[in-house]
């Protein structure tokens, strides 16, 4: 579980290692792109959209990953409860950077606050790529649904969330759902794709 502190902070460094050696970023950190060996060395998959080092951009785009599951039948959907928590963020990057010794708050805070702000670069991309990538409907969907977060600061309430504990609470989860379809709804979607979202609302509601 990459959510884990044990693999955060093993992908931090593993990530930190790549750009110090290549000088390249990956690009595309998600779940599917990482596999851990017998022995239990971490690798990273699908060099594909490899680029020239830019670390703090490298690393929204991997927490902004955080909130696609890569499973079931929509994956083209994002679930803001899944974005990590800000303790969750200060940790890899206090991992990244290699300051597990203690201190350097400051400067940890300064680059967390460097990575949030480029979390929007990030979407932006992932949206034209679908975009040029061809007239299917998960690519449609895709890049509708990715488009809600640009302009967007809407991540889940660091207030509601406890300190020392790193696993997604579920009623998060169903939290960040259904802000998902509510925003989905409100940019005027077909018919059909109203009624599929409906749908969407109506099992959560079920099961919330």
């Amino acid at each position: 579980d990459m959510r884990s502190p044990e693999c955060m902070a093993n992908i931090a460094a593993k990530l930190r290692s790549m750009h110090d050696r290549t000088g390249l970023n990956h690009n595309d950190l998600h779940r599917n792109n990482m596999i851990v060996r017998t022995g239990g060395e971490l690798e990273f998959l699908d060099f594909e959209y490899t680029g020239p080092a830019d670390p703090t951009y490298d690393i929204a785009n991997h927490f902004n990953e955080w909130m696609y599951p890569y499973n079931g039948e929509n994956p083209h959907l994002f679930q803001l409860g899944l974005y990590p928590r800000l303790s969750q963020r200060r940790d890899f990057v206090t991992h990244y950077l290699g300051f597990t010794g203690g201190g350097k708050g400051a400067v940890i805070d300064d680059f967390v606050e460097q990575v949030e702000g480029r979390r929007l670069d990030s979407h932006r991309f992932w949206v034209n790529w679908a975009e040029r990538s061809g007239p299917s409907e998960f690519n449609k969907l895709y890049a509708k649904a990715r488009r809600t977060l640009i302009p967007s600061d809407h991540f889940p309430d660091e207030s509601s969330h406890q300190k020392d504990e790193w696993c997604k609470p579920t009623d998060e989860v169903f939290q960040g759902m259904a802000r998902t379809f509510s925003k989905m709804l409100q940019e005027a979607p077909t018919a059909a794709e109203s009624e599929g979202l409906r749908h969407y609302q109506r099992e959560l509601n079920g099961i919330s």
